[in-house]
C-alpha cells in the first residue's frame, strides 16, 4: 500500500495538517482583533469573512497557511 500515489497524498495532507495545528490555535484565541485578520489576510492573498455566517474551519485550511506559517505567528 506505501508504494500508492494515493497513500502518498494522505500521508502529506495528514502531515500538513499536523503542522498547521499550532497556526490554527494561535489563530484561534480570544485575543485575535479583526487587524490580526486583515494581516494573515494580506499575508496569504486569502480573504476571510470572518463575520459570515458560513465562515468556518474550511474556509481557513483553504489558506496558504503553511506556506506562510512564520509571518502568520508573528502577526498574531
Amino acid at each position: 500500500m506505501k508504494e500508492w500515489k494515493a497513500f502518498d497524498e494522505l500521508r502529506k495532507t495528514i502531515d500538513d495538517f499536523y503542522e498547521m495545528i499550532p497556526v490554527l490555535q494561535h489563530m484561534a484565541d480570544k485575543s485575535v482583533m479583526p487587524r490580526h485578520w486583515k494581516r494573515i489576510q494580506e499575508t496569504t492573498g486569502h480573504a476571510f469573512d470572518i463575520d459570515g455566517e458560513n465562515f468556518t474551519l474550511r474556509n481557513i485550511l483553504e489558506a496558504p497557511l503553511l506556506q506562510h506559517r512564520d509571518d502568520i505567528e508573528v502577526s498574531l
